[in-house]
């Protein structure tokens, strides 16, 4: 149920990330991705993109996980709480 609720099958999200810094430093990696991009070959153009989609992935389950953890401590924290 928590990862529906992370993957946004259960409660849809509206905003990916709160921090005011985030459009600013997502530009930032875009552009730098680009320049980097314009002065590799093609075969390097290649293997950047598949670590690109590899660190994409990584970072979605290292995202998954903390979500589902930030859940638990929660529920603890109310456990305690409540005791």
């Amino acid at each position: 149920m928590i990862q529906n609720i992370f993957y946004g099958q259960n409660i849809p999200a509206e905003h990916c990330c709160q921090n005011p810094n985030y459009d600013t430093m997502l530009h930032q990696c875009s552009t730098l991705a680009e320049t980097l991009v314009k002065t590799l070959s093609a075969e390097q153009r290649e293997i950047f993109a598949k670590y690109s989609d590899a660190q994409a992935k990584l970072n979605q389950t290292i995202n998954a996980d903390f979500y589902e953890i930030g859940f638990r401590d929660g529920a603890h924290l109310m456990i305690d709480i409540l005791k």
